[in-house]
């Protein structure tokens, strides 16, 4: 089977998933989720990240907000996509090698310019641009850098998907939503990490001259 075959099949398998879900929300802390972006938001904050299923759902909620069109989820999703603000999450994906995560990260940054919250931090904004500094066509001085520098706005985004860039918000989360309905899972890579070190943690001295 080819590339398109498999793409075509890939797709029909999301189409099947989709139809099965479309009416069907979770619920948690007494509201449906999905319902209320602000009251979401105030859910995630709530979770521990210990929780079961805590990678699963901060990506259901703030990919399903992130496909609406809502910047500050889009934002939150990739803070929890990197090293030092979140559990370094990876969007469900066959591959997990680092090209296509950068890609993944520049793609999602470049698309979350607009609508700054006035409880988002200061620096925000540096915070996003931080990802695609530097990326050929996406620099100072590129159509798209120059639109940045005036103001920050979805029209900006435009240059860049048209000069092929990034691709379009659009056709980004197709790709996601079908690798999602083929079986592949969100991954919290930093979660993983932690529960490692908490199992190699060296013993007390006390407690190992016990076990002797």
């Amino acid at each position: 089977m080819g590339a398109f075959g498999r793409f075509a099949m890939l797709k029909m398998c999301f189409m099947a998933t989709a139809m099965m879900v479309l009416f069907v929300a979770p619920r948690a802390h007494g509201h449906e989720l999905l319902s209320s972006w602000e009251q979401d938001k105030a859910y995630l904050q709530s979770m521990d990240s210990q929780d079961d299923g805590y990678c699963a759902q901060v990506f259901e909620v703030l990919w399903h907000w992130s496909k609406q069109g809502n910047m500050e989820a889009r934002r939150s999703l990739l803070m929890t996509m990197t090293v030092l603000h979140g559990p370094y999450l990876m969007l469900p994906n066959p591959s997990v090698d680092m090209l296509t995560v950068q890609r993944n990260v520049i793609t999602l940054a470049a698309h979350s310019l607009a609508d700054y919250a006035t409880d988002e931090p200061e620096d925000v904004v540096e915070f996003v641009v931080d990802f695609y500094r530097g990326v050929k066509g996406l620099e100072a001085g590129s159509k798209f850098g120059i639109c940045i520098a005036e103001e920050p706005s979805e029209l900006c985004v435009q240059h860049a998907v048209d000069d092929q860039v990034v691709a379009s918000f659009e056709n980004f989360a197709t790709e996601i939503d079908i690798f999602i309905a083929a079986g592949y899972k969100p991954q919290c890579l930093g979660l993983e990490r932690d529960e490692e070190r908490e199992v190699v943690e060296p013993k007390a001295q006390s407690q190992m001259e016990i076990e002797k």
